[in-house]
């Protein structure tokens, strides 16, 4: 299940969703409930008793219902490590969200950034307008607008250069 997360990330960053939103962790939620249920079921159907502690530790954490489970029906242990190692996978996977999905970006602080920079490289205040919190994938690209002190208007072209924020970036007239 925490696999399918990366991709419901992916699904939700290039679809333009925000990540800070979760969506993904409530479909998540939802689905993990949903299989919780059907395989709650299905120990019914084959006689286990089951005590209202086995939902609640599932609504709550799938570790503890997948460990419950395993001591209850005394079967091995596979389901509960594949869980929990596909669960690590999942937390070290930013990088591949972030270059397949894409890097949801701090809109202000990305015109904070290049203002600070031009004025200090050029000694002239500019004003810079991007997009509310961008979504980009790693190596793509994203414009804000610039109107520098003299009324002059151009482009910024601002380049996510890895899946921890880090951008590059360039005025064009």
């Amino acid at each position: 299940m925490p696999l399918i997360l990366i991709f419901l990330d992916i699904a939700f960053l290039q679809s333009g969703a925000s990540s800070s939103s979760a969506p993904a962790f409530v479909v998540a939620v939802v689905l993990n409930w949903t299989l919780i249920a059907c395989d709650m079921a299905n120990l019914k159907r084959a006689g286990y008793r089951l005590d209202g502690g086995l939902w609640w530790g599932a609504a709550l954490l799938v570790p503890l219902y997948l460990i419950r489970r395993t001591l209850m029906t005394r079967h091995n242990w596979v389901p509960a490590i594949a869980w929990a190692v596909s669960m690590l996978l999942y937390f070290v996977s930013t990088p591949v969200v972030g270059a397949l999905g894409g890097v949801e970006m701090d809109g202000p602080y990305v015109e904070n950034w290049i203002e600070t920079s031009y004025a200090e490289s050029y000694g002239q205040e500019i004003d810079v307008r991007c997009p509310h919190d961008p979504i980009a994938p790693v190596g793509s690209l994203f414009e804000c607008d610039v109107v520098g002190s003299d009324g002059s208007a151009g482009t910024v072209q601002v380049t996510v250069e890895t899946w921890d924020g880090v951008f590059s970036w360039q005025i064009y007239q």
